[in-house]
């Protein structure tokens, strides 16, 4: 299973754990430890309360748990609020 979003900003709820398993461009993640906005890398983990930005001509695709992919285009804000 796989999802798009069109919106700006989304909430993922209840996906006890997601991973980066590719992008391009200049994807960002904002820690919820750190509060401080940094490159995305592949095989980091994104955690609860961590924030994804993907820019202009940038996209992002993750992984859940169970397999699910999460794919986000350009100008796409995701915020994990819980897994």
């Amino acid at each position: 299973m796989f999802l798009i979003f069109y919106s700006n900003a989304f909430a993922l709820e209840y996906l006890d754990y997601i991973h980066v398993i590719s992008y391009e461009g200049d994807v960002a993640i904002k820690k919820n430890d750190t509060g401080d906005w940094i490159q995305i890398d592949l095989n980091m983990p994104v955690e609860e309360k961590d924030s994804l930005w993907v820019p202009k001509k940038s996209r992002l695709e993750l992984r859940t748990k169970n397999g699910s992919f999460v794919r986000l285009n350009e100008y796409t804000l995701l915020d994990v609020l819980f897994l």
